[in-house]
């Protein structure tokens, strides 16, 4: 649902009304109040004697009986440029005694801090128009409004009297600039111009700019067709006596693409060449179709160039300089751990030594000589059947002689003969007999 906005007189209000219409004293309306409701919508309670949370305060600077209601007044009431930054979502009128006369609630205006006038028409019916007086004080709380161009001066041949307008027929023309433009001799012919002095039109936050139509210069609504350069201020100059010349303006570049319009400064010479700075608001970048020279450091994002070529960033986890003086001596602590020349040497030295205290072929065969010798003299080293011994065989039977074993016999009836030969070992440098 759709919220509404409406004025109503407060219970005091209708108090002062009917006192005013018994006793024909008007209720004198001064000033008006403007509030920010705590951030919220307001409904209007006639039981209020202040507004939810007051912002600002001043002086009506008009009052006038509506057009088309005999019975409903319209007080026009101003917020200076002066003041701001907060959003109005209630208004009252005050008495010249301070009391709250009506409330109102309004659709949410954003005031800034400075930069714009705001204008508010509040409209109140009441009984009698008539018991109405408006008490406006001098100063501050006089104003005039903007959509009325001038038409609410009460005096307009005094009004250009106190200000030394005068009229065409008591200035010469050339004072006066024509509507349609074009040259003006006196203002050709100056060397230079003024603005008023202590007056900065147009000056404020950044988020008022697009809305506010003041500016030292101020070009307003055009609309630029294709890729098109627009210069705001344009000088052109030559060195003296050389020859050398060039256009000097700062503008706006506009792409003929879905894209905003850039800021630009451009320096055209005698020669055709183009030097050019831009401003993209499109991507945040600055531009340049030549060398950008910084007396100081340069700043990008979190990298700092210095103009002695060193570079602090977070990839280098701080100066450059500093990176690389670390790893120079991270790599020459590397190289000292290593093998010099003089440590390969004693390796080499220590390895000779070694082989030298090693046996020799002539010493090997020395010890395998005494090995053999030794081992000759208390291990057999070989086996054999010594001479062959023949003796009559009884014939009970019997073994061979301890150490001794059979090879061989003659047997018969009568008796028997049996060939042996005793066991021998080759030890000692001699055979010997096997001991049974």
């Amino acid at each position: 649902m759709a919220e509404k906005y409406y004025s109503i007189l407060t219970n005091r209000g209708k108090e002062l009304e009917a006192e005013a219409i018994a006793s024909g004293i008007a209720v004198i309306i001064q000033d008006f109040v403007i509030g920010d409701g705590n951030g919220q919508v307001v409904t209007p309670d006639p039981q209020g004697t202040t507004l939810v949370n007051e912002v600002y305060r001043g002086t009506i600077s008009d009052l006038s009986v509506s057009p088309e209601q005999s019975n409903q007044f319209i007080a026009h009431l101003v917020i200076p440029a002066t003041t701001g930054g907060f959003t109005a979502r209630e208004a009252g009128l005050l008495t010249d005694k301070g009391e709250l006369y009506s409330v109102a609630n309004l659709a949410a205006i954003e005031k800034p801090e400075s930069g714009i006038n705001v204008n508010l028409q509040y409209r109140l019916a009441v009984s009698e128009t008539a018991d109405i007086e408006l008490k406006v004080a001098t100063g501050d709380g006089l104003f005039l409004r903007q959509d009325a161009n001038l038409g609410d001066v009460k005096d307009n041949v005094a009004a250009r009297r106190n200000i030394g307008l005068g009229d065409i027929a008591t200035h010469d023309a050339r004072e006066f600039v024509p509507v349609t433009g074009g040259d003006v001799a006196w203002l050709d012919n100056a060397d230079h111009y003024a603005t008023k002095e202590g007056a900065w039109p147009g000056g404020g936050a950044f988020q008022g700019q697009l809305a506010d139509r003041r500016a030292l210069f101020y070009s307003a609504g055009y609309s630029a067709g294709g890729n098109v350069y627009l210069p705001m201020t344009k000088a052109t100059v030559q060195t003296s006596g050389t020859g050398y010349q060039a256009a000097i303006s700062y503008g706006v570049l506009v792409s003929g693409k879905n894209d905003f319009p850039s800021g630009c400064i451009h320096i055209l010479d005698d020669q055709g060449r183009d030097h050019i700075w831009m401003f993209n608001p499109n991507d945040n970048s600055f531009t340049a179709n030549g060398s950008i020279r910084a007396g100081a450091s340069v700043y990008a994002g979190g990298a700092i160039f210095e103009p002695g070529g060193n570079i602090n960033g977070e990839i280098w986890g701080g100066w450059l300089s500093t990176w690389l003086a670390n790893q120079f001596t991270a790599r020459d602590n590397n190289i000292n751990t290593r093998a010099t020349w003089d440590w390969a040497n004693g390796q080499l030295a220590a390895r000779d030594n070694n082989i030298n205290t090693r046996a020799t072929w002539d010493w090997v065969n020395q010890r395998i000589g005494e090995v053999q010798s030794w081992t000759s003299q208390n291990f057999v080293s070989s086996v054999q059947l010594g001479a062959v011994i023949s003796t009559w065989w009884p014939a009970a039977g019997g073994d061979a002689p301890a150490g001794y074993v059979l090879t061989g016999g003659d047997f018969n009836e009568d008796q028997s003969y049996v060939r042996y030969k005793p066991v021998q070992f080759w030890t000692r440098g001699g055979w010997v007999n096997a001991q049974g």
